[in-house]
């Protein structure tokens, strides 16, 4: 069983054996959170992940860095990892007064989630080179926030043209400014529609209560 259609799917072409096993996606969920959305008043950014090589948060930054020389931005990181210092050498060498920054570093969950209800984000962005479907996207989500991500493992699964923007897995830097600039200058009306699109996707199919009671159901069977 794994988290996503690519996962399978790749399970099915590698292994060996596959043919021998039954192979299936369950995707994973999470809870349903009331919202209200709207537009927010500013440009914020929000990133959810380890600081590891895998994440690529460093061209995130790199990013944010060049966007800020024409625009004032704030991104708020939630997570810590072996690159944090590293991270933080890159923006203290490199950014602009226009970037403010927030690194959370490690914290709870239930934390994470406090911060999407009181707080208002423009775009969640992961930029990762390798994935299943992130619990991270389906949370920001929940919370009407639309995704930049890489088109890697399961992330086209729930990241589309609707609701965010995929990436190329390897994107030049001004790939993600453009996409992080798209979300930054959208209408009223054109950005909730992308929100409304995220919370969509979440409720209909990264749900929780619905997607545990599939995956029993199937047990079972």
């Amino acid at each position: 069983m794994t988290d996503s259609k690519a996962g399978s799917e790749y399970i099915v072409k590698k292994w060996t054996n596959a043919t021998l096993l039954d192979v299936s996606a369950s995707q994973m969920g999470v809870k349903k959170q009331a919202v209200d959305l709207k537009t927010p008043s500013s440009f914020v950014v929000v990133s959810c992940s380890n600081l590891v090589p895998v994440k690529r948060v460093h061209l995130l930054a790199a990013a944010l860095i060049e966007l800020a020389k024409t625009k004032p931005i704030k991104w708020v990181h939630f997570g810590n990892g072996e690159l944090m210092s590293d991270l933080t050498k890159q923006l203290n060498e490199q950014s602009s007064p226009a970037l403010e920054v927030e690194l959370k570093g490690h914290v709870l969950n239930e934390e994470v989630l406090n911060w999407y209800r009181k707080n208002e984000a423009t775009v969640f962005v992961n930029v990762s080179e390798s994935e299943g479907i992130p619990v991270s996207i389906m949370e920001a989500m929940s919370f009407g926030i639309p995704v930049i991500a890489t088109d890697v493992g399961g992330n086209s699964e729930i990241v589309n043209a609707t609701n965010g923007c995929l990436l190329p897995a390897d994107f030049a830097i001004s790939e993600l400014c453009n996409a992080l600039s798209f979300f930054e200058s959208l209408t009223l009306d054109e950005y909730l529609c992308f929100s409304q699109n995220a919370l969509k996707t979440q409720r209909e199919d990264y749900q929780d209560t619905i997607n545990y009671q599939l995956l029993i159901d199937k047990l079972m069977h």
